[in-house]
């Protein structure tokens, strides 16, 4: 039979897509919102311009072009992301949290050998934001009701850094 196979690696892999799925899900609204607007402006016989930020983009662009800059500790970007993400942020204050909970999971997994200080640590943080709780952001949701029933193989393996069997700690 199969066995469920977890490492620190594959856990932050799963909680940085979440955070793409949100740009995603937000990029697609967005161009929906777009499309409508675009057809009204028709029907009346204008043209639609869409706002454009700062730095150049429209939102429909903001969000295309934060993909990368969600990879990256904010001490890592460009200067050009920094603009971005500032942007990025103040439209959807729901990314900056999201990504900013990522950033922080993803810390204890680099910042804490001793398994019984990171196990404190990470108990808190599987609890996240309210609205990550209730099961809106899909693969974010998934992933912090994934992790408390493994976080104890989880903190094993901050010890380890090879694979183990979730389970058998």
């Amino acid at each position: 039979g199969a066995m469920q196979v977890v490492d620190r690696f594959h856990v932050s892999k799963l909680v940085y897509e979440a955070v793409q799925d949100l740009r995603i899900a937000y990029r697609w609204q967005v161009m929906k919102d777009e499309n409508r607007k675009i057809k009204e402006a028709k029907a009346k016989g204008e043209s639609y311009e869409p706002k454009v930020f700062s730095n150049g983009d429209t939102l429909r662009q903001l969000l295309a072009r934060s993909r990368y800059l969600l990879f990256k500790a904010p001490d890592k970007w460009l200067q050009s992301q920094k603009v971005r993400a500032k942007l990025l942020f103040e439209q959807f204050p729901d990314i900056k949290s999201v990504y900013y909970y990522a950033l922080r999971l993803g810390k204890i997994f680099s910042d804490y050998t001793d398994k019984d200080v990171a196990r404190a640590i990470l108990t808190p943080c599987t609890n996240g934001p309210a609205y990550i709780k209730n099961g809106m952001y899909g693969r974010f949701a998934f992933a912090l009701q994934t992790i408390p029933g493994l976080y104890i193989s989880l903190i094993v393996q901050i010890n380890t850094p090879q694979f183990f069997i979730a389970g058998n700690p």
